[in-house]
């Protein structure tokens, strides 16, 4: 496989592979294409996987040809493939991801990736750590098992779920049935207690809903609080994001990074253009999103320092008595 940046990613792609199956429970075994077969034999039909990545390769390209056999041979449980040069089939993959413009994946001498959210990455012909990086997401993240989904939804999520529509804690004094003292807890390691932030009751700031979140924490690494903020203090806190970001204070991502060095792997030379440098449409970013650097006090985001403060009250409460 060439060029030079496919060749040095071989140890990659083998590293994995050897992960994908050691996440499956199996045993690593590793090989490569054999000579002989063509692209008739090796490719596969469209999948129906709804999680696969598409593959838009130019068959009459005698590097992307083998690039998308390598792909096909090593990563088939999560890649589909389809001929750029095949029209109808181009058409017809695109028509299951909505809003990606055919020329953006369309190129002559080019391999692209169309992820399931219609983000695209080009030049994977020349570059291909992106495609890798996405690649061993797909291939090592495993959805989880059913019945040990259904378990931890009875013996965690649910009761959480219970014990926030009843509201046992959201609306009564913490000292009545739940932490003593805990709405009033500004640890000293704390952030400073914005002004007029008076203590309020959560639902989940109750012995039984501290007990849940501590268990779910141990047991599944996460927890699920919906309505960790009352209603109004969530609506200040988008409201004054959605009027940052219409007034223009929030900074692109992009822009922020611009000079900023991504660690080795990624490389300084923006290598594929992972920033994205002209701002395309659908092109896959390692920084897309917009943001602002708030603190509790500043008076763009009155509400900011209710969350912070009930943050540092659910991990107050977690550890328990000092």
């Amino acid at each position: 496989v060439g060029p030079a940046a496919w060749r040095l990613a071989l140890p990659e792609i083998h590293a994995i592979r050897v992960e994908a199956q050691r996440a499956r429970g199996g045993t690593p075994s590793v090989g490569w294409p054999t000579d002989g077969g063509g692209m008739d034999t090796l490719m596969p039909k469209m999948t129906e996987c709804v999680q696969s990545i598409l593959i838009v390769y130019d068959g009459q390209d005698a590097l992307c040809l083998t690039i998308a056999q390598a792909l096909q041979h090593c990563f088939i449980a999560v890649c589909s493939f389809v001929d750029s040069c095949d029209g109808e089939a181009l058409a017809a993959a695109l028509q299951r991801i909505p809003g990606v413009p055919e020329q953006l994946v369309h190129r002559r001498s080019g391999v692209s990736a169309v992820l399931n959210d219609g983000i695209v990455i080009q030049d994977c012909e020349r570059h291909p750590k992106i495609l890798l990086f996405e690649l061993r997401y797909h291939m090592t993240t495993m959805t989880a098992d059913r019945v040990a989904s259904e378990q931890r939804d009875l013996e965690w999520l649910l009761p959480l779920r219970e014990l926030r529509l009843r509201g046992s804690a959201a609306r009564s004094p913490l000292s009545a049935g739940g932490v003593p003292g805990l709405a009033e807890a500004w640890p000293s390691t704390a952030r400073a207690k914005p002004a007029g932030a008076a203590p309020r009751s959560h639902w989940w700031s109750c012995k039984e809903g501290l007990r849940l979140v501590a268990g779910s924490l141990d047991r599944n690494k996460y927890a699920v609080c919906d309505d960790f903020l009352d209603e109004d203090e969530m609506s200040s806190c988008s409201s004054a994001a959605r009027k940052m970001f219409d007034s223009g204070q929030m900074i692109s991502g992009l822009s922020e990074q611009q000079n900023v060095s991504h660690g080795s792997f990624w490389s300084s030379a923006n290598e594929g253009d992972f920033l994205n440098s002209q701002l395309e449409r659908r092109k896959w970013t390692l920084h897309g999103d917009h943001r602002v650097w708030c603190g509790d006090r500043d008076p763009r985001v009155p509400a900011l320092g209710r969350l912070t403060g009930a943050l540092d009250a659910l991990l107050a409460g977690l550890r328990g008595p000092e």
